[in-house]
């Protein structure tokens, strides 16, 4: 995967990783037209994102309602 000005580019077949929170998800994806994505592991991206929706509110009120 390349970064360029645009964003990112990514070979037919590559995969890559994005951030979510602090998970790191894997996913496979293209940059030719339709570009399209899947994650490599859905289910564990389903359960870390998840995750993260259940821990977020709790921190946010902490640092920034208190």
């Amino acid at each position: 995967m390349a970064i360029t000005e645009n964003g990112f580019h990514v070979a037919p077949g590559e995969i890559a990783s994005v951030k979510i929170g602090t998970q790191i998800s894997q996913f496979r994806a293209t940059s030719i037209p339709p570009f399209p994505f899947e994650w490599v592991d859905l289910t564990l991206t389903e359960k870390e994102y998840s995750s993260l929706l259940l821990r977020l509110p709790p921190e946010y009120d902490k640092r920034f309602r208190s």
